[in-house]
């Protein structure tokens, strides 16, 4: 199973996709076009497209660099 489709099941697609990627830009497409079917295909395929760091802490999947999601999840995880 792709690391896309494992991480969708935790988190809806929107949430773990790399809007300011490089990857993305590139392709020129518009946010609001994109179905949540688009966004785990799309990162299927371009890896680079999933939101990182990635951690789970118990039941918490925290994706992107957000420092105050990451410290309150060690705090209550």
């Amino acid at each position: 199973m792709s690391p896309a489709l494992i991480l969708v099941r935790l988190k809806p697609p929107s949430e773990v996709f790399s809007w300011r990627s490089p990857s993305f830009k590139a392709m020129g497409l518009e946010q609001e076009s994109l179905s949540p079917e688009d966004f785990v295909r799309l990162m299927a395929w371009e890896p680079r497209l999933i939101r990182r760091p990635i951690a789970k802490v118990g039941d918490q999947l925290i994706t992107g660099g957000n420092q105050k999601s990451i410290k309150a999840a060690l705090q209550n995880g």
